[in-house]
């Protein structure tokens, strides 16, 4: 017959070792998912606001550069 001691019965309120590696793996792939969006995101906006000689200057024609800024931040 096996007995259950009082520990088991105690609910845990602390994560276990598990869910505290993946707690600390998660967060910051989050924050670099969330840090690169907003780069790219940027980076449309300040490709739209280029002028003609600039766009012309890195090879890239208006309308290109218009597609390319109104693309999702996700993409």
């Amino acid at each position: 017959m096996l007995m259950k001691t009082s520990q088991s019965l105690i609910p845990r309120s602390e994560p276990t070792r598990g869910q505290d590696v993946t707690r600390r793996s998660v967060i910051p792939a989050i924050l670099r998912l969330f840090r690169t969006w907003c780069q790219k995101w940027q980076q449309r906006q300040d490709l739209k606001n280029l002028n003609d000689y600039l766009l012309r200057d890195i090879g890239i024609t208006k309308e290109q550069a218009r597609r390319e800024s109104a693309r999702p931040f996700w993409e």
